[in-house]
């Protein structure tokens, strides 16, 4: 939002609504945190909706104005990888994708890279330039 990125924040908040709707629609939220999903979405919409979002937080039953309201808190380790997927190139061409940690250090990555016998038989008697 701060740099004025809005064909993002859209996309990442419609992302955010069809997840809301399939758990809506699967039932796997009470109610109550349906309402509190609800509520901190319009919340992000808001800068970028102000006149739609007012609208919809008056007909959720909420008082006051949406933008008197705090922005949403981000927790970082909620949105942590356990696991991420390597992509190893060679020459520019997909060769082979790793699973490793998610706070796996670049050095740590480019032993995996190495090691993959897919890689190995496309950097055999070669020498890098760039990893």
């Amino acid at each position: 939002m701060e740099r004025f990125k809005y064909n993002t924040a859209i996309s990442a908040l419609m992302e955010y609504t069809n997840q809301l709707s399939e758990s809506y629609s699967r039932k796997l939220v009470s109610a109550e945190k349906w309402k509190n999903s609800l509520s901190q979405l319009l919340i992000l919409m808001s800068p970028i909706t102000p006149h739609m979002s007012e609208e919809l937080w008056e007909q959720l039953g909420n008082d006051f104005s949406i933008h008197l309201q705090a922005w949403p808190k981000f927790d970082e380790t909620l949105a942590e990888e356990d696991q991420i997927t390597l992509v190893i190139q060679v020459n520019g061409k997909l060769r082979d994708r790793i699973l490793a940690p998610g706070g796996v250090i670049e050095s740590d990555a480019t032993a995996l890279a190495l090691g993959s016998e897919k890689v190995k038989a496309h950097i055999v008697g070669k020498q890098m330039r760039k990893i």
